[in-house]
């Protein structure tokens, strides 16, 4: 199963170990408990971080790296509140195409269409001159973007049973972007993200794809988009 961004990425073996145990757990939850509650679906998702941390991975950020150990909890637990999150810098030139659809002379935010999501918890992006700032939804807005997910599982799981395919990859496509913009941990998102779809295109189709920009993608453009992207990024894969 693909875990680099690109074909050409290494692997640290501590990496690649640490991603086969998040990958079990995925499956333990996904096709071993009948019954998906939303209690279970935020147990998994902690149990994978902590797989995923456990050897010391520190997840890609251009956020300044703080020295202190990474909390296995959510954004909205109270026990993350005392961490003040980094607003991120998105380079510009892992958007070139997709900014090519803006004049940014003109505008000073970005804020995309994002599914199932209300206007007042979304992110945000902050036209700078060389980069993108990422404004991250405030803590307490994170259940707009997990109990969204654990529903789009739920029904996946459902396709599953029924062999119900090719209605699952929008659905997927759709709960990229909103694991990759709710951001439940401070780090090490997008590889349980990642492990988790590759995990059920190979269940669905026998594939799996390379991870490549779609994470910075998903912050720029309207959910119909990124699914877009998501099914082009199925097709090219051999």
């Amino acid at each position: 199963m693909k875990i680099t961004r690109f074909y050409q990425d290494s692997i640290d073996t501590r990496y690649e170990f640490a991603s086969v145990k998040a990958h079990e757990i995925f499956m333990n939850y996904f096709i071993l408990n009948k019954s998906f509650t939303y209690l279970l679906f935020r147990k998994m998702l902690k149990e994978q971080h902590i797989a995923m941390t456990h050897y010391g991975y520190r997840g890609n950020t251009t956020a300044p790296i703080i020295n202190r150990p990474i909390l296995n909890v959510f954004r909205d637990e109270p026990e993350f509140h005392e961490i003040t999150l980094l607003k991120p810098e998105l380079k510009k030139e892992w958007y070139k195409e997709e900014l090519a659809n803006f004049n940014l002379n003109n505008i000073k935010k970005i804020q995309p269409n994002i599914d199932s999501v209300p206007v007042f918890a979304r992110h945000k992006l902050i036209n700078k001159e060389n980069v993108l700032v990422l404004h991250l939804p405030q803590n307490h807005l994170l259940k707009y973007y997990l109990i969204p997910m654990y529903k789009i599982l739920n029904k996946i799981k459902n396709y599953y049973l029924s062999n119900n395919k090719e209605e699952a990859l929008d659905l997927l496509g759709h709960y990229i972007q909103l694991f990759v913009i709710g951001h439940p941990f401070e780090k090490v998102n997008f590889s349980i993200c990642m492990i988790q779809i590759n995990t059920l295109l190979n269940l669905f189709f026998q594939k799996d794809i390379y991870h490549e920009y779609l994470d910075f993608k998903c912050f720029l453009l309207d959910t119909k988009v990124i699914i877009k992207e998501f099914k082009k990024m199925i097709r090219k894969t051999k």
